[in-house]
C-alpha cells in the first residue's frame, strides 16, 4: 500500500490538482548466510516518509514484494529517510529467522538482503491436566529491543507450535485471534 496525503486543497471552482510522487525502484537479491538464494521470501518495507518542503502533507508507505525463483525482488518506494524492512523466510524454512533491516531511499537502488540464521523454538500448549489448547497465536517480542520479532500462526489441534528465531531472549504472548480454542469454556 502506498498512501499519500496532501492537506488544504482549496476547491471553489473546477480544479486540476496533479500529483508527483517521489517514487524510486528498490531491487535486489535475498540469500541466506551461506549465499544461497531464497525464492519465495517476502519483503515488506514500512515507514513514514521524510518531510518534503514542496508539499504540506504526510505520506506513509508499505509495500510488499516476493523473491522470484532466482531470489530477486523489486518494489517501488517513496523517498524516505528510514524504512524498516522485514524479510520473512519462504514457507517451511524454519532454519531462517524473520530479518529486520533499515533502508534509506533517495534514488533507484540495489538492496541485497541476507537473512539471519534461526534456531527452532517449538512446544505444546496444554492445560494443567495435559489437555492440548489449539488456536492460540504466539506474539514474540525481543526482550532487549522490545520490538515484536515475529507473530506465528495458531497452535494446531494438538497444541503444537514451532518458529525459527535468531539467538536471543524473548517475551512471548499467547493470544486468541479469529476462531477461539476448541478447549471447553476457554476464557475470552
Amino acid at each position: 500500500d502506498i498512501i499519500y496525503a496532501v492537506q488544504n486543497i482549496v476547491v471553489a471552482a473546477d480544479t486540476v490538482h496533479d500529483y508527483t510522487l517521489p517514487l524510486f525502484q528498490v531491487s535486489g537479491k535475498v540469500t541466506d548466510s551461506k549465499g544461497v538464494t531464497e525464492p519465495g521470501a517476502e519483503i515488506v518495507a514500512d515507514g513514514d516518509t521524510k518531510a518534503d518542503p514542496n508539499f504540506a502533507g504526510t505520506s506513509q508507505v508499505r509495500n510488499t514484494a516476493y523473491a522470484d525463483a532466482n531470489g530477486n525482488y523489486s518494489m517501488a518506494l517513496l523517498e524516505k529517510d528510514n524504512y524498516s524492512v522485514l524479510t520473512k523466510p519462504p514457507a517451511g524454512r524454519l532454519d531462517l529467522a524473520e530479518t529486520v533491516t533499515s533502508l534509506v531511499v533517495t534514488s533507484n537502488m540495489t538492496y541485497d538482503i541476507v537473512m539471519d540464521d534461526a534456531y527452532l523454538l517449538s512446544g505444546y500448549i496444554r492445560d494443567t491436566a495435559g489437555q492440548p489448547i489449539d488456536n492460540l497465536k504466539l506474539v514474540i517480542y525481543n526482550q532487549q529491543t522490545g520490538d515484536e520479532n515475529v507473530t506465528i500462526p495458531a497452535s494446531d489441534v494438538s497444541g503444537y507450535y514451532e518458529v525459527g528465531l535468531p539467538a536471543g531472549t524473548y517475551r512471548i504472548r499467547l493470544v486468541t485471534q479469529g476462531n477461539p480454542p476448541s478447549y471447553p469454556n476457554f476464557p475470552a
